[in-house]
């Protein structure tokens, strides 16, 4: 019951940046609430939780010293305003930690987070059906969705991971996740999103490059579907966003409301840049950023339309100013641990597609703000997962291999410590 509902909890958290109108966004506001009562009472009762990793270890580490920053803020009301959002990131990753454990439960978080990947281009598509536009002219998002953002991009290793499992018998499962692969790309289009195309890139390289083992009548039938979409594009009227797409290398600030090099970017690094050599050890306080860029006179032409400062727009350089050198050394270990549980990942088409995916996020959250995005810790958590049911079925295997041989006394294992630990 516990596993059900934090898988429910990863879909709905992957699409909580949709603000849904009505009873359902209350239904996404409380879908934490039935899976942490549900695993604290299994915990209760078992009388045991598992022992945390050290990725996980480090993550308290990361969010209480974001939330302790609050007591040397330069803008204490930015830095609690954003602190309600760090709480509920760090739940979801406990609960995924604490309950799924075995393989087949690894695989299944797996396949929550397509689906969640799945509520985000459905919203855009709908969104482009209807006509609906975002802030910026011509382009589309879903609901309370940035149409910079590319979290929609990140499931699609993993989705093509999921459809090429060898033990995998359901065609439908199959051709769910070579759906989303083929259709994650359309949110590039629909957003014009340049970003989203730089971080698509590492991606679909992978993918081209891991098809070359597949049957030829699969590579056929992926191929003339891929075409088929491409030759969908002009009957959609699309042709202003493929302009704007086109302009990612010769002119990245083309059609830019904000003005400035790398549309505006190149400001908003600069003041980052600044706060961090004022404040390097301690930082500014978490979610402060913003309180600069709205009082620099060099970033007048970088105010958001409601007249606020605009985030960093580089999650690296965010960090490094909010929170300074330790703030940014405990970030750089999570990702260090995460990724050395995807290389250490058993199956080598799970290592490919972990790895795809963590690079194609280093390239993303190079522009756009993202420690607060639930899309980047989903991703990590569920790498270190993955290697701990991985690590944990070897140690059964060799508990049984082990009571199978006379005159050896019987060691009960317990729940590997996994994650870089």
């Amino acid at each position: 019951m516990a596993y059900r509902l934090v898988l429910f909890l990863i879909v709905v958290a992957t699409g909580t940046i949709i603000n849904l109108p009505g009873p359902l966004a209350s239904v996404i506001r409380v879908a934490a609430i039935p899976a942490l009562v549900v695993t604290a009472a299994v915990v209760i009762f078992r009388g045991s939780c598992r022992r945390l990793s050290s990725y996980y270890v480090l993550l308290i580490l990361f969010f209480s010293w974001r939330m302790l920053s609050y007591f040397w803020s330069v803008s204490p009301d930015n830095t609690l305003s954003g602190l309600a959002r760090i709480f509920p990131l760090l739940v979801i990753s406990l609960l995924i930690w604490e309950t799924c454990r075995t393989r087949s439960q690894a695989d299944g978080a797996l396949q929550a987070f397509v689906l969640g990947g799945y509520v985000l281009i459905i919203s855009l598509a709908y969104n482009f059906a209807i006509g609906a536009q975002s802030t910026d002219a011509d382009r589309i998002a879903a609901g309370g969705f940035n149409p910079d953002d590319f979290l929609y991009l990140i499931p699609v290793p993993i989705a093509w991971y999921l459809a090429r499992r060898p033990e995998l018998s359901s065609r439908f499962v199959v051709w769910l996740n070579i759906g989303y692969v083929l259709l994650a790309p359309l949110g590039v289009v629909f957003t014009a999103g340049r970003a989203a195309l730089i971080v698509a890139l590492p991606i679909y390289a992978y993918i081209i490059w891991d098809s070359r083992k597949l049957k030829s009548s699969t590579k056929i039938t992926f191929a003339l579907s891929l075409l088929l979409l491409v030759a969908l594009l002009p009957k959609l009227g699309v042709e202003t966003k493929l302009d704007r797409l086109a302009t990612t290398i010769t002119n990245p600030s083309a059609g830019s409301k904000w003005g400035g090099a790398l549309n505006g970017r190149d400001f908003l690094w600069a003041i980052a840049i600044k706060q961090f050599a004022a404040h390097p050890i301690l930082g500014t306080g978490a979610t402060t950023f913003s309180f600069f860029s709205a009082d620099s006179q060099a970033v007048a032409t970088s105010r958001g339309d409601d007249g606020e400062g605009l985030p960093a727009h580089n999650t690296y350089l965010s960090i490094l100013s909010e929170t300074g050198l330790i703030g940014f050394f405990l970030f750089a270990l999570l990702f260090i641990v995460a990724c050395r549980a995807a290389w250490l990942q058993e199956d080598r088409m799970r290592r490919n597609a972990f790895i795809a995916a963590v690079v194609a996020m280093l390239v993303g959250i190079s522009t756009l703000t993202y420690e607060n995005n639930i899309g980047i810790w989903l991703l990590l958590t569920l790498i270190v997962d993955s290697s701990s049911a991985d690590r944990l079925r070897i140690r059964r295997q060799q508990a049984v291999i082990i009571h199978d041989m006379p005159g050896i006394p019987v060691k009960r294992f317990g729940s590997p410590k996994i994650g870089g630990s």
